[in-house]
């Protein structure tokens, strides 16, 4: 890629692969997955690989302020940070956001925590990409219906009880052509 005032803009498979530490980054992807809401870790994809991004500056270049910023899952980000390799994993580190797009598809709530009893819960999704494939991770949950109207979508979920002595966790997959979400489950 292009250097810019000490900048390298690469693709993820092009950043893993450098030699250089400590070298500012520009990666743009779409976040796949968020790790943890406080620090702002997540992994994002391009069409060449997925790294992890460990750390998110908020706009006053603060730490810990993550849920600031308002990025979900499936959003397109444009970042930059120094790359790191830590014990062998490469990560891109208190990246800067330099642009964000959101993803077509959007959920009202990102988290359940549901009884121990089996049931049902609802996840109101709205989708400007047309359409909507729903996807749960594991099988004791299962789609029974979705209402569409207009944008507006409503998932109704049935699970089984959780008679383990553990707590269960899950996600569900929302996606409609490049555009994702997901919502995490608890039980």
């Amino acid at each position: 890629g292009g250097e810019e005032g000490g900048v390298v803009k690469a693709t993820i498979a092009d950043f893993l692969t450098a030699a250089e530490d400590s070298t500012i980054y520009e990666l743009t992807g779409q976040i796949t997955s968020v790790d943890n809401t406080t620090y702002g870790n997540f992994y994002i994809k391009d069409n060449t690989g997925e790294v992890y991004i460990y750390g998110t500056l908020d706009a006053n270049g603060g730490t810990k302020n993550f849920l600031s910023l308002g990025i979900e899952v499936g959003d397109k980000v444009i970042i930059h940070g120094p790359r790191k390799n830590y014990n062998g994993t490469i990560e891109l580190v208190d990246v800067t956001v330099d642009k964000l797009e959101k993803s077509l598809i959007s959920v009202e709530t990102s988290e359940f925590e549901l009884e121990k009893e089996a049931g049902e819960f609802e996840v109101k999704v709205t989708s400007k990409a047309g359409g909507l494939s729903v996807v749960p991770a594991d099988g004791w949950m299962s789609i029974k219906s979705i209402n569409v109207s207009g944008d507006n979508y409503t998932v109704v979920v049935t699970y089984t009880a959780n008679d383990q002595i553990s707590e269960r966790k899950s996600t569900i997959q929302l996606s409609a052509g490049e555009a994702l979400s997901q919502v995490s489950v608890k039980q």
